[in-house]
Formats: structure tokens, sequence, C-alpha cells
């Protein structure tokens, strides 16, 4: 039975190039798949793919890809949609919580504020000078680096900004001045230090404070507010011995045994069952509170 060329549909002689495909089989005359003897001679011991063998395999590897993509896309929906529903009850959460009154957008511009004045101090009661604006200007620079220098001189204080805070009017009110330092830690050097400007005479006046936002500022007054609160309750006669102090908690007043305040050290037991703290506490936490400060 004569072989038929699968491209001219003619009879190929034994004479004649032949090539066959490796995959399907079919034989071809050498110049219908445009191959020179030469080259049919080279692919002896190879396989060949023709053009239909090719085709296929290219439709299979883009089906195979797309196939591929639509596999990771449903991984992608389904993550998402867990996603969505850990959110959905994380809020349900925080709705059950009825201390949970926050905004996340409040929360994430103070945290932003809190950043962008972390490098910041500010000086009180810095006399200002007389003149110009740009006169102004350069006397403070002059003079919150004069007394920054007697605070610490591991600091440099070259390239900072100051600024005075408030509107300049005439009156004798002196404008607190904000300086923008190069770094967190110059800042908190300074704010470690700030004592040292108490032993001298010419800066004795001079107070120096972190550049806390409002919610910061209040939050350290509400805690101080309620320190000195514990302290003149606790304050006062002997009467029925012992120490005095209020639970936290209930706001229970009472008197702790001196020998059991001893045993409890820093520590009473207020008659409800009540954990509080000594008046001795309460002193350390002030006096922690004002070193932040």
């Amino acid at each position: 039975m004569a072989k038929i060329c699968n491209k001219c549909n003619t009879s190929i002689g034994t004479r004649s190039q032949k090539i066959d495909c490796g995959f399907c089989l079919r034989l071809f005359h050498g110049k219908c798949v445009q191959l020179t003897d030469t080259q049919i001679k080279n692919m002896e011991g190879f396989y060949w793919k023709c053009i239909d063998c090719k085709n296929n395999e290219n439709t299979s590897t883009v089906l195979n890809g797309n196939i591929s993509e639509n596999e990771n896309l449903i991984d992608v929906i389904k993550e998402l949609k867990e996603s969505v529903l850990s959110l959905k009850q994380e809020i349900q959460e925080l709705k059950a919580e009825k201390k949970t009154n926050f905004n996340i957008e409040d929360v994430i511009k103070e945290m932003g504020e809190r950043d962008s004045r972390k490098n910041n101090i500010i000086l009180f009661n810095l006399s200002e000078a007389n003149g110009s604006i740009e006169e102004k200007k350069k006397l403070d620079m002059e003079s919150a680096v004069n007394v920054l220098n007697k605070i610490s001189n591991l600091v440099d204080f070259s390239n900072i900004s100051t600024y005075r805070l408030g509107k300049n009017t005439t009156s004798d009110i002196i404008r607190p001045l904000k300086i923008k330092l190069k770094s967190h830690d110059d800042a908190m050097t300074i704010i470690k230090n700030k004592r040292k400007l108490k032993s001298l005479e010419e800066t004795k006046h001079i107070t120096i404070a972190a550049d806390n936002t409002p919610m910061q500022r209040d939050y350290f007054n509400k805690i101080k507010e309620e320190l000195a609160t514990r302290i003149e309750e606790g304050v006062g006669g002997s009467e029925g011995g012992g120490e005095r102090s209020t639970c936290s908690v209930c706001s229970t007043v009472y008197r702790c045994h001196p020998h059991r305040a001893r045993r409890a050290r820093n520590r009473f037991n207020c008659p409800n069952g009540h954990l509080t703290l000594k008046m001795g506490s309460c002193f350390i936490l002030l006096l922690l509170l004002l070193l932040l400060l």
C-alpha cells in the first residue's frame, strides 16, 4: 500500500525524502513541510512535530494557563471572603463591648500627630525680644541654643527650627517657644536632663515639656487630678489608728492597721475585697508622672 503525504495527499515514493510526526505518526513529504534533505537527515533519532500537533499543544498551554489563573483568582476570592467575615466578627465583638467608643479614624489621626511631634520640645518663659520678625526669629534661635547647651552638650543643635506658639500681641505674656530637633532621641535627652536648668540662676524660671497632643495632655491632667485626690483623701488625722486609704474601685474610705500595712508593703485591701495603693505608692506614681512631663 502506497504511503500518502498528509499535506499534499499524493503518494510518497521510495526515493522521496519523507518525515513522520513523532506525536501523531503521520507522514509528510520533506518539501511539503519546508524541510530540506539535509535537515531531515540531521533529525534522525529525534522527534519532529507537525504543525497541527504544535497548534494543539499551544492551545492546551493557553487553556492550562487560563485554568491556573482562574484557580488563583478563586483562592484570592476565598481569602477575601474569609477576611471580610473575620472583620465582621471583630466589629461585632467591638460593638458588644460597652467601653469601646473610639473611632478608628481618630486613632490613626492621633498616631500621626504624635509621630509629627515626637522630635519637638517646648520652652516656657523664654523671654521674647523686640524688633522685626526676622530679628525675633534670630534671637529666639540664639536664646534656645544657649539654654539647650546648658542641659546637654551631646546634642547637635545645628539645623533646628524654632517658632513661637500663639498670636504675636503687644501684651507682656511670653509665648511658648516650640523647637524642632533632629531626632526623637535628641528630644528625649533634653527632656530627661531638663532639671539642670533649675540649678542655674539665669535659667531656673524656664521650663521644658514634650510637645504632647491635646489627647495626651488631657490624659496626663486626669492622672494628676486622680493622684492629687487620692493624696488629699489619704492625709488626715490618726483616729482609729493605722493609715487612711481610698479604694480606687468602690471609693470606700478605710484605715489599715500599721502591722497589716507593713505586711502588705505598698498595698492595702479594702473591706470589700478590692486592692488599692498605699499613699507612698501614690507619691511615687506622681513623681514618675512629673518626670515624664
